[in-house]
């Protein structure tokens, strides 16, 4: 649903900044009628909005450097506003997907930028993203019903629990990728250029 609209939002005339802002309005108000398409929503947008931002500074002739820095104490500052002030639920929320997360990871594309060979030593990470992507819901579907049948319940609130799944499903995204996605990429490759 979500491609489909933005989709359809991209071929509109209107500028790709505002209906993306509009949007991300939107799903506030769609989030009082249904909680799960209010936050699918949201933060689709968001990392389509900070993407926007991006872009938009990327041009700037001032020093990349000065982006990290800035971007990045934008970052820590929320962190320490949630540590001293006693937030709600819905105000954590908030701060982490609208400033933390895009602060970061502005910060991160320009790390990346400055630091080309940074960037190459952990591209691994953003290889497998989309094996992440698209595993890490099987696996929480297959780990439900085999604890389920089996009458085991788990504490998913535990640390150790939470580092278990991370690293089962980076594990088996990285076996994804490199025996089915890579594979499968440079055969499709070669057939397209044939």
């Amino acid at each position: 649903m979500l491609y489909i609209i933005f989709f359809l939002t991209a071929r509109k005339k209107i500028k790709i900044f505002y209906s993306t802002t509009l949007l991300i309005l939107f799903s506030i108000f769609l989030f009082y009628f249904n909680k799960l398409i209010g936050y699918g929503f949201f933060c689709f947008f968001i990392g389509g909005f900070t993407f926007l931002i991006f872009e938009k500074i990327n041009n700037y002739k001032t020093k990349k450097i000065n982006f990290i820095i800035f971007f990045l104490l934008i970052s820590i500052i929320i962190i320490f506003f949630i540590k001293l002030y006693k937030v709600t639920d819905i105000q954590f929320k908030i701060l982490i997907l609208t400033i933390f997360f895009p602060s970061l990871i502005i910060a991160l594309v320009f790390i990346q930028k400055v630091y080309k060979k940074l960037g190459e030593k952990i591209s691994l990470i953003g290889d497998i993203s989309y094996s992440v992507y698209l595993i890490h819901l099987t696996i929480q579907i297959s780990l439900f019903l085999i604890l389920k049948f089996n009458n085991i319940k788990l504490n998913f609130n535990s640390n150790l629990i939470f580092i278990s799944y991370i690293t089962i499903i980076t594990v088996i995204s990285f076996l994804s990728y490199k025996y089915f996605e890579k594979p499968s990429q440079s055969f499709l490759r070669k057939k397209i250029k044939n």
